[in-house]
């Protein structure tokens, strides 16, 4: 695929998920804030939208699934002398260095 065919295709699925928020923001949130009020109101609002959000990212997962795969994973470096020389150096401060007065709810 090109990269103007590519970036038709994202602005498509922003659009997608724009016009989603759109007839979520309209068809859900007028009538729940004119029949609810409070504690209520957010929180069917935000169950409707973690519902519709989650559904709507399983289903993008589910389509494209083959273009999300990862061809060779990252593999980590595990010898990586400076992470770990800072790591032990941070360490060390932590526990020799960062001696200021304790925090009032660890009982000092």
């Amino acid at each position: 695929m090109t990269n103007r065919q590519e970036f038709r295709q994202v602005l498509t699925h922003y659009g997608y998920f724009f016009l989603a928020w759109f007839i979520i923001q309209i068809f859900y949130n007028v009538p729940i804030k004119n029949l609810t009020g409070g504690w209520l109101e957010e929180g069917l609002l935000d169950v409707i939208k973690l519902t519709m959000w989650l559904g709507a990212g399983l289903i993008l997962i589910a389509c494209f699934r083959a273009k999300l795969a990862v061809e060779r994973p990252f593999k980590p470096n595990w010898s990586f002398l400076p992470f770990y020389l800072w790591l032990i150096g941070l360490r060390l401060f932590d526990l020799f260095g960062a001696r200021a007065a304790p925090p009032p709810w660890f009982g000092g």
